[in-house]
């Protein structure tokens, strides 16, 4: 081999050595690539997670506050509460002589039950 075939052949040699390390080294990349793209995926899954859960914890709280002020389910329960609490708001308003009179209950769009009733007094 003379000079210009050695010169040659470490020239290829070194762009075939050059070409498989830029090969692995695009594999590396995307590897880390990768992984980094997941990882940002399930932080961003993390935190939309975090927030629904913080959202139902809110709800939660405002739905358990609502459950304290309705009426029970049981509608013979609710007319005597209902009854008692329109009674207590007479006396604590000074109306007297007060006549709470259960007129109807209707179940509306089957979710809840409007009972109905007429307070007469004498003011």
């Amino acid at each position: 081999m003379n000079r210009r075939e050695k010169i040659l052949a470490g020239t290829v040699g070194l762009l075939f050595l050059v070409v498989i390390v830029n090969f692995g080294a695009k594999r590396v990349i995307a590897m880390f690539t990768s992984r980094s793209d997941r990882a940002a995926e399930l932080d961003e899954a993390l935190t939309d997670t975090e927030v629904v859960i913080r959202r139902g914890e809110i709800a939660k709280g405002t739905l358990s506050v609502f459950e304290e002020r309705s009426l029970p389910s049981d509608p013979v329960l609710a007319n005597s509460r209902y009854r008692a609490w329109l009674h207590e708001w007479a006396e604590e308003a000074g109306i007297t002589n007060e006549t709470v009179k259960y007129i109807v209950s209707r179940r509306m769009r089957n979710t809840y039950d409007l009972h109905t009733f007429t307070v007469t007094c004498q003011c």
